[in-house]
């Protein structure tokens, strides 16, 4: 994964990490570093930065399909709203008989 970040100073790459170019060197050598290590640099490879892209353009196209259909349904609503104003008043069931002055 180290070869794969933009830069291969060591000394960048462990104040990224927050730990001594020695604990950085020791986990090269054992092959081996902590998980949140791992994810860290994870994120900053052409491959975790892929994901990134991916999951923000797929969230794109939710949140624009989903603005669509509410505007869909607005018109549709609107539609009906004119249409019922158009039809006339023709009082309420519940109106009143006479009105007090």
């Amino acid at each position: 994964m180290l070869n794969d970040l933009p830069t291969r100073d060591t000394k960048k790459i462990a104040r990224y990490l927050g730990v001594s170019a020695r604990t950085l060197a020791r986990w090269q050598r054992a092959e081996q570093a902590p998980r949140v290590a791992q994810l860290a640099l994870f994120w900053e490879t052409r491959f975790g930065l892929s994901v990134a892209h991916c999951q923000a353009v797929n969230g794109e196209s939710v949140a624009l399909a989903l603005a669509r259909s509410l505007e869909r349904h607005s018109d549709m609503l609107r539609s009906r709203i004119r249409y019922l104003e158009e039809t006339g008043d023709f009082g309420a069931a519940n109106a009143p008989l006479w009105h007090v002055r």
